[in-house]
């Protein structure tokens, strides 16, 4: 019985190697994501804890001081969200690329099976052929 070599299986590794960088894509996208939104955390958090400080007593050049730095978090949190706003983008884009990826995976995959479904049922009709003819000379050898 010879051994069953599908005819698009260096298609099929080429689509799973495409299919596992888009992966890898991803995830990196995501951990970006997560970065700059702890980022965006760390801000937040620095922006209410100076709120929660400048209750005391401070002079006329440290107000200014502390609204140029107010507005300059503000800012620094506003540019973090519009990158984690383009990086969601990314992300979706990627993710509609994933799905494709998948599904050009799994057609391969079913016409892989269709193929070994097929090699199989070969397979059988030649054995069956063989047996019969086994059988046959038996038949004609016992006769004698």
């Amino acid at each position: 019985m010879l051994k069953f070599k599908f005819k698009f299986d260096s298609i099929q590794n080429v689509k799973k190697n495409l299919k596992k960088k888009a992966e890898k894509e991803l995830a990196s996208i995501e951990s970006s994501i997560k970065k700059f939104k702890n980022n965006q955390d760390k801000l937040k958090l620095e922006l209410k804890l100076h709120k929660l400080n400048t209750k005391n007593k401070v002079e006329l050049s440290e107000v200014q001081f502390l609204k140029e730095y107010v507005l300059s978090l503000y800012r620094k949190i506003s540019l973090i969200q519009l990158k984690i706003d383009d990086l969601n983008k990314l992300k979706m884009s990627k993710i509609l690329e994933l799905k494709q990826k998948n599904i050009e995976f799994k057609m391969l995959n079913i016409l892989e099976e269709q193929h070994l479904e097929e090699y199989y049922r070969y397979q059988n009709t030649l054995d069956l052929k063989n047996n019969n003819e086994i059988a046959i000379l038996k038949y004609e050898r016992d006769k004698k």
